[in-house]
């Protein structure tokens, strides 16, 4: 198994949400990077169970705690990069 692909697919989907919101809210920045972190949670959990309902709906229960507390701070660290990334380039130009 490969057990690096879900991290980093949490972690890009962190940054692009995290590009997006801080480009929208530019002066709150933890705002928008918890906003773009709930919403790339969302994505990938959804995704997730979207997938476990189209392939095997009677193995499905309830998420686990600690896999969406992980989820949660892989696309936080993406987002917070995001924006310090996007400040960075708007004090370029």
């Amino acid at each position: 198994m490969n057990y690096v692909a879900g991290p980093v697919i949490v972690f890009a989907l962190g940054v692009g949400t995290g590009a997006l919101f801080h480009n929208a809210w530019s002066r709150r920045f933890w705002i928008a990077s918890i906003v773009a972190t709930i919403a790339a949670t969302a994505l990938w959990i959804g995704g997730c169970y979207l997938l476990f309902v189209l392939a095997a709906p009677n193995e499905l229960g309830p998420p686990l705690l600690v896999p969406v507390l992980l989820t949660l701070a892989t696309a936080l660290i993406g987002a917070v990069l995001a924006g310090v990334a996007v400040r960075w380039a708007r004090k370029q130009r």
